[in-house]
């Protein structure tokens, strides 16, 4: 499983949503992880819409991942570790 997008929606309290490359067959669904600023409060494995080619507004606005905290990112990767 690959990290392949971020997204930032501020004042909620899973303010981020990590995008991977994990699909589910059925729905077409990505998995993501959405969690709060350094995943400490926040942090839950879900599924949802994800366009390779578009905004998905819906999920916030794009952030680059090194605009990302190291804590945060460590977290992250940490959770995938999890599921391996």
């Amino acid at each position: 499983m690959d990290l392949i997008d971020a997204y930032y929606e501020p004042e909620t309290i899973d303010c981020y949503t990590f995008v991977f490359d994990e699909r589910n067959p059925q729905t077409g669904y990505y998995t993501m992880l959405a969690t709060s600023e350094t995943g400490r409060t926040f942090s839950q494995w879900t599924e949802g819409r994800y366009d390779p080619r578009g905004a998905n507004e819906h999920l916030g606005e794009r952030v680059m991942f090194w605009h990302i905290g190291r804590t945060l990112l460590s977290h992250v990767f940490a959770r995938m570790a999890e599921d391996e």
